[in-house]
């Protein structure tokens, strides 16, 4: 169930507060949990990810910032933490922030990259696996998986949550082939690092977001406005200012009609409600899968 906002303004009650970006987005229409009388209420939906590694649940779960040797150790975002990050991204783009928009469409690209490098190892440890005439060797797999809830606000955390599957599936076909000596040892410390890498950039990337607070028109016009953006976070592409490339997977501001005539609609919005993230710390809180 959403976590109830404490802050929120009581009903028919005007707001003390100054809006953010967040509060444009709550007001702009999109589903809650009270209806109007006669009509349905929002969909609740249940997933889960189901992880055989302890690479795979090392990577989705993250490590917390701590101590090491009495030296600091930086903290390692897991999916969860991907999760809140690509939040604050996704309500800036519903905000009218370019900036959001440009990190939504980078993140389209790195997991373009990390599912194209994931296909390569696959097809290559699949080679590896069958290559031998007269042995079939089966992918082993934990006899008890680690099976974690997920409940996510964005389609990007849940895009993340299925590359760290997919590499959670490498990392069983590598320890594979590595025991049957399909792969030499070596080879198989590569291709895990290379695949957690893979997917590290990607869970790294949207904490590189912060709100711009220039509009589009900012950018376009050379206001003052846009003119620190600018300074401060660089041009946006023009390719993503003029609504060329846009995200895959997340509702911007703005979208564009689809025909003469047409009104923009959030046709999808009356279908999840918007506030679904559980705030959950990137740390392990269950066993290790074997």
């Amino acid at each position: 169930m959403p976590i109830p906002d404490p802050m929120a303004t009581p009903p028919g009650q005007p707001s003390s507060q100054p809006a953010t970006p967040a509060d444009t987005v709550r007001r702009d229409g999109a589903a809650t949990d009270h209806p109007a009388p006669g009509a349905p209420g929002v969909l609740r939906g249940e997933a889960s990810i189901v992880l055989h590694t302890r690479h795979g649940q090392q990577l989705y779960l993250g490590r917390a910032a701590g101590t090491s040797n009495g030296k600091p150790t930086a903290a390692i975002p897991g999916v969860r933490r991907f999760a809140s990050q690509v939040r604050q991204v996704a309500i800036g783009a519903r905000a009218g922030d370019p900036y959001a928009d440009w990190m939504l469409v980078r993140l389209d690209q790195e997991i373009a990259t990390v599912e194209a490098a994931y296909d390569q190892q696959r097809e290559l440890l699949e080679a590896a696996l069958t290559g031998c005439p007269g042995i079939s060797i089966g992918i082993a797999l934990s006899v008890a998986p680690l099976c974690i809830p997920m409940q996510f606000s964005s389609p990007y955390a849940f895009k993340a949550a299925e590359v760290v599957a997919r590499f959670d599936a490498l990392a069983c076909q590598i320890l594979t082939a590595v025991h049957t000596a399909r792969v030499p040892r070596h080879r198989g410390e590569t291709l895990l690092l290379e695949g957690k890498r893979h997917a590290r950039r990607l869970l790294q990337a949207p904490a590189r977001y912060s709100f711009s607070g220039a509009s589009r028109d900012d950018l376009v016009h050379n206001t003052a406005r846009g003119q620190a953006a600018i300074a401060r976070f660089g041009a946006v592409p023009d390719a993503v200012l003029y609504r060329q490339v846009r995200p895959r997977y997340e509702r911007v501001d703005g979208a564009a009609p689809t025909g003469p005539g047409d009104t923009v609609e959030p046709l999808l919005d009356d279908a999840l409600g918007d506030d679904t993230d559980v705030a959950e710390p990137d740390t392990p809180d269950t066993p290790a899968a074997t």
